[in-house]
């Protein structure tokens, strides 16, 4: 391998001089450039990489700053989880503070802290466990500032709520070892040993994927007018793919969104990376945002979150709070009846709750949350040097593929709406489930300056219809604040789905695409097309503004009249029947394919003795055409047409 320097251009030339064979299978798991690698794009500006290390050290971890407050309240309290009958459960080491565990629960509800289906009622138990939250957290610092960061061979640490445990997961000949000086160093420092569980555990693997299968014919859909949650982004030079996790509002950034930072040039750095929504296609956004780590341990880099924002590109649309929804669980394709979920709030999730997973490759996919709050290692990073570790990831039991690296992870409330839990970082515990960076800790990363709720604090946009000559037109009055206005479409042959159809900062809009007869506010007999507004301004939309109807002319039929059993040699006549559309006709004859006759409703054909198709083709210019043919049988036995 030479002198054992990455090569500094593209990933593809590294893969083909710096991995030997006996290696290739490992090639899903490296990231796609090398640390010393000069990028192919201009530095970006960045998000100050500067952190307080020992201030973040110290802070009680977003994950669980519900269980804090928790145990504020109640002080035996040690957090809460569902189980699988959908129930809460939460824990006290006194049973005598059950009933106000309970309370507390239920105003954390009541407040949507906890994400629950709008209109349903959970039930809430306790139960009696050994170690407090203080404990356990206590304990759980200890060993992540002494054993987890000391070296390599240490891959998760957990703080697990279900088990009241503190959970190790080490590399399998690690196991003894890490247990070993785990329980010494608590019973050092006056703690339990016995709160302490070691297993084998494997790191967090990167789920992005490489040039080969880059938008194959099963992915979430790759190329969209809209840009939201959920769709495939990727880039053909040097190849990866992985997916939108969230849009969002930055107020330096504007417009944007969020995918893994492992899918960059330079993880947890900022390096200029462009996402394209097909291959070789359009523009989706530039990597403007990607905060450096903090060294917490030996050879240890960390960060909150496996997360980057790219700048939405020039011209593209883009709406904050949508993630695409396929047309059902394991379906990769967006469903055009109903294509979004709404974010209508965020929340990391709690243990046994359901969880939805949008990614590149599986689609929609349904699980419970296994683990929260989970410091991971993530593995398969090149070059090898410092271990990067992600702090508070969550895991689910949500299929995962290449691919669906920064895809959407949201939590179910209710018909379309959710709310949004975080971004996919990769298939965890030896590829049984989905490692994912939660929300809270993205946006620790950037500040909490993420808007990625659904807005619409604007005005909805009071829409009216007139027809410029036979085309339809749209107007309204402007909305206060608001800058710009998106225009969506509907036909009824279309099956009722709206599409995007442009932005614009005028507050009218003129359709030349269609000829249409009349406007109604409730749809008129089809065929029809349909209109609705939304208005936008920097960090807010508004809702969907009001449908305005144009009735469009009725589909023409045409129907081929008269004798179709004719004599030898004989002069014939043929009508063409014809209705809807708008009336003024064009008719074009054919005789076995081939142009006849003038334009008139009428054909008079002499046949030479052989049996025949007579065709028409009706239009109006504007309506889409009628076709029919009639085939004709000539013999001597038949009756005379007249002529």
């Amino acid at each position: 391998m030479g002198s054992g320097r990455c090569p500094r251009n593209s990933a593809a030339e590294y893969v083909s001089r710096c991995i030997t064979r006996g290696a290739l299978g490992l090639l899903v798991t490296l990231t796609i450039s090398c640390r010393d690698e000069v990028p192919s794009e201009p530095t970006a500006r960045s998000v100050s990489s500067s952190v307080n290390a020992a201030a973040v050290q110290g802070e009680v971890p977003s994950g669980e700053t519900v269980f804090a407050e928790l145990s504020q309240k109640v002080p035996s309290a040690s957090g809460f989880f569902f189980d699988t009958q959908g129930r809460i459960v939460v824990n006290v080491a006194d049973p005598n503070d059950g009933p106000s565990a309970v309370l507390a629960v239920r105003a954390l509800i009541d407040r949507r802290v906890i994400a629950v289906p709008t209109g349903t009622t959970v039930p809430v138990l306790w139960r009696q466990v050994k170690y407090n939250f203080a404990q356990l957290s206590r304990w759980r610092d200890l060993v992540f500032d002494s054993v987890f960061t000391s070296g390599p061979g240490i891959e998760s640490l957990d703080l697990d709520e279900k088990n009241n445990v503190i959970r190790i997961g080490a590399q399998s000949s690690r196991v003894a070892s890490a247990e070993g000086t785990a329980r010494s160093l608590l019973a050092r420092t006056g703690g339990d040993p016995s709160a302490l569980v070691v297993v084998a555990d494997a790191g967090l693997r990167p789920s992005f994927l490489p040039s080969i299968g880059y938008f194959t014919w099963t992915t979430l859909t790759a190329n969209a007018d809209t840009v939201v949650g959920g769709l495939a982004i990727g880039q053909n030079s040097p190849g990866w793919t992985c997916t939108i996790g969230f849009t969002a509002e930055h107020p330096t950034w504007g417009q944007g969104f969020v995918t893994a930072s492992h899918c960059t040039s330079d993880i947890w750095n900022v390096d200029g990376r462009v996402a394209n929504q097909a291959w070789g296609g359009t523009l989706a956004g530039t990597e403007v945002a990607d905060p450096g780590p903090w060294n917490c341990g030996v050879l240890h880099l960390c960060r909150r979150s496996d997360a980057a924002l790219f700048q939405r590109g020039a011209g593209k649309p883009l709406v904050r709070g949508l993630v695409a929804r396929p047309s059902g669980i394991g379906q990769t394709g967006v469903n055009p009846s109903d294509p979004y979920f709404v974010v209508v709030g965020t929340s990391n999730g709690f243990m046994g709750q359901q969880v939805y997973k949008l990614g590149y490759w599986t689609g929609w996919t349904s699980g419970t949350v296994s683990y929260t709050c989970q410091d991971r290692n993530l593995t398969g990073i090149w070059p090898p040097g410092n271990i990067r570790t992600v702090r508070c990831t969550n895991e689910s039991t949500n299929a995962d593929h290449g691919g669906d690296s920064g895809g959407s992870i949201v939590l179910p409330v209710g018909g379309p709406y959710v709310f949004l839990a975080g971004t996919t970082v990769g298939p965890a515990l030896n590829g049984a489930g989905t490692g994912w960076s939660t929300i809270s800790q993205i946006q620790l990363d950037f500040g909490n300056t993420l808007n990625v709720t659904r807005a619409t604090t604007l005005g909805a946009p009071t829409t009216s219809g007139s027809l410029v000559g036979s085309n339809p037109r749209i107007s309204w009055p402007a909305v206060a604040n608001a800058s710009r206005y998106h225009v969506y479409s509907s036909t009824s042959s279309g099956g009722g789905a709206y599409t995007y159809l442009t932005e614009t900062a005028s507050t009218t809009f003129t359709d030349g695409s269609y000829t249409v007869m009349a406007t109604s506010s409730s749809p008129p007999p089809a065929p029809w097309v349909a209109y609705y507004v939304v208005a936008s301004a920097p960090g807010a939309f508004s809702p969907n503004g009001n449908t305005v109807y144009f009735q469009r002319p009725a589909a023409i039929t045409a129907t081929i009249e008269g004798q179709f059993e004719v004599r030898p040699n004989e002069g014939c006549y043929w009508t063409a029947s014809a209705s809807g559309g708008t009336g003024s006709y064009t008719y074009q004859w054919t005789i076995n394919g081939q142009a006849t006759g003038g334009n008139s409703s009428q054909l008079l054909y002499t046949n030479t003795g052989s049996s025949f198709t007579v065709g028409v083709t009706v239009t109006d210019g504007s309506s889409t055409p009628s076709v029919d043919s009639r085939a004709v049988s000539v013999s001597s036995g038949n009756p005379t047409c007249g002529f």
